[in-house]
């Protein structure tokens, strides 16, 4: 048999016991998600972390004094609301309250809201003394955690349950 008679069958078969034989399957199938495709981009997350560096560089300033904390790493989600969950600052016990006020500037941050899943970020907080004064460098990167991406290109009702997606994807991705 070929995968095009194959696939229509398989998801035939799965849909049937989410509802499709219970006389729902027409208004299941009609459902519209709600999604507007957006997207929030590492880019984006970067130019609201660079727009912080200022006030990164202010606790340096009360928190930090004349010493030098070291390596500084900020790790935090971005939700779909574009609200910072979780966040925390890797930085040695020594510099404590600089942590503290580092994580109150990234709690405080305001993403755009996104469809897509939380965002997990790692920005690392670069703080220099120099001929041009003490302040904080925009680090040209953020860091993403990567994530297995599955991607089904037809309409799946949201009560199918998970052990049905597994069996259509079986079918549709050999």
């Amino acid at each position: 048999m070929s995968r095009a008679i194959l696939a229509p069958a398989a998801l035939l078969l799965v849909l049937a016991p989410a509802g499709l034989a219970a006389g729902q399957g027409a208004s299941l199938l009609e459902q519209h998600g709600t999604l507007t495709d957006r997207y929030l981009t590492v880019g984006e997350a970067r130019d609201v972390l660079h727009g912080a560096n200022g006030d990164f560089g202010l606790c340096f300033a009360e928190h930090a004094g004349a010493r030098e904390p070291g390596d500084v790493n900020l790790k935090f989600t971005v939700a779909r609301d574009g609200r910072p969950l979780s966040v925390r600052v890797e930085i040695d016990e020594a510099f404590a309250e600089l942590g503290v006020c580092l994580e109150g500037v990234a709690d405080r941050l305001v993403y755009d809201a996104h469809d897509g899943d939380p965002m997990d970020l790692a920005y690392p907080i670069v703080f220099v003394r120099d001929d041009r004064g003490p302040r904080t460098v925009p680090y040209p990167i953020v860091f993403v955690r990567p994530r297995e991406r599955t991607f089904l290109f037809v309409h799946v009702p949201p009560a199918l349950a998970p052990d049905q997606r597994s069996l259509l994807e079986q079918w549709l991705y050999p």
